[in-house]
């Protein structure tokens, strides 16, 4: 009998689940109380624990005794995350078989390519990862604890400060529709200061409505995704996307980095906002000397990129042998998960 395989992707803003071979994830939203992640480690495994029990549970109607798991997981701790995980699956669902790969490796896949460099954006974290035959470089791995929280963070703060108290969802649509990042933020500031200057002199001084905040048309609209690039803006010590990318790159000849910046293939929510791609490729082309050329849009939010990774590895024929079955898991214990990983370092002890 065939197994089918089941693939969760898991993030510090939701966790995504589905068969493989599907395009569309389920979603489990962590929203304002988390998933038991964040910035790449497991914050709360009791919670995280709780999720995974709901979905294998309720929202995946399979047998779990014969079922096949990918895990896509980030890079950070992944020696507590892997034994933890892989222990949990066989011991509390008893699965036929794990699998556990690392997020941007995934991304690449799903963006159809098994070599390039992955910069991978998500809620609360960057990461920045070069891939080669679809393993990743562990030497290239650079990350940061900056994300689409910290636009959010700073959003939900400016408005409380102006008297509006907004819920979840509507913060999160308001940089859905209205934040841009801005190709060249001086003369963005330029243009925001002019337009100032034309409001005060055609308000009408007993209109107080147009003395209330507004996002929609305030400079904050670019300044706030602006961290991204330049994180001390947020009064936070650390580098920014296009320093870390150049730190990921710099054991690598010229030609080599020139190679995988070609290959560049963007994933997580924060690379959804308007203006990200072309800011990184000028930001790279003025690094590394090279002319970045954007790839054709993919058909897919970018923020599914490593579910939908998984879903095609899992898939595969040629895949099926590396399943990590749990006659395996009984004779060898939670370091058989390490097979997952190709070059990996030793356990720091």
């Amino acid at each position: 009998m065939e197994k089918k395989p089941v693939v969760l992707d898991l993030g510090s803003y939701s966790i995504k689940y589905g068969i493989g071979g599907s395009s569309l994830p389920g979603l489990f939203l962590g929203e304002e109380i988390g998933t038991g992640f964040e910035c790449g480690k497991i914050s709360d495994w009791e919670r995280l624990k709780t999720i995974l029990a709901i979905i294998m549970n309720e929202r995946i109607e399979l047998d779990p005794e014969e079922t096949n798991v990918l895990i896509s997981v980030p890079f950070h701790d992944l020696f507590e995350i892997d034994e933890k995980i892989c222990k949990y699956f066989f011991e509390r669902f008893n699965i036929n078989a794990i699998y556990v790969a690392l997020q941007p490796v995934l991304s690449l896949y799903g963006s159809g390519l098994t070599d390039g460099l992955v910069v991978e954006v998500g809620y609360s974290q960057t990461q920045i990862v070069s891939v080669a035959n679809g393993y990743a470089i562990w030497d290239s791995i650079e990350s940061n604890n900056v994300g689409l929280k910290l636009i959010f963070t700073n959003l939900k703060n400016k408005l409380e400060e102006n008297g509006l108290n907004l819920n979840y969802k509507s913060i999160q649509n308001l940089i859905k529709e209205h934040c841009f990042v801005s190709q060249n933020i001086e003369k963005e500031k330029e243009k925001e200061k002019e337009k100032e200057k034309e409001k005060e002199q055609q308000k009408n001084k007993n209109d107080y409505e147009n003395e209330r905040y507004s996002f929609q048309t305030s400079s904050d609209r670019f300044l706030f995704p602006e961290i991204l690039f330049n994180p001390t803006m947020a009064g936070i010590n650390e580098l920014s996307i296009q320093d870390l990318i150049k730190k990921s790159l710099s054991n690598f000849s010229i030609e080599k980095r020139k190679d995988f910046v070609k290959n560049i293939v963007f994933s997580g929510g924060a690379t959804n906002i308007p203006g990200f791609e072309e800011r990184l490729a000028n930001e790279l082309t003025d690094l590394f000397n090279i002319q970045i050329k954007k790839r054709a849009n993919l058909k897919f939010n970018k923020s599914y990129c490593s579910y939908i990774g998984g879903s095609i590895l899992s898939s595969l024929n040629d895949f099926q042998a590396f399943w990590i079955p749990k006659e395996q898991y009984k004779q060898d214990g939670v370091k058989v998960v390490y097979k997952c990983y190709q070059s990996r370092p030793e356990k720091k002890k």
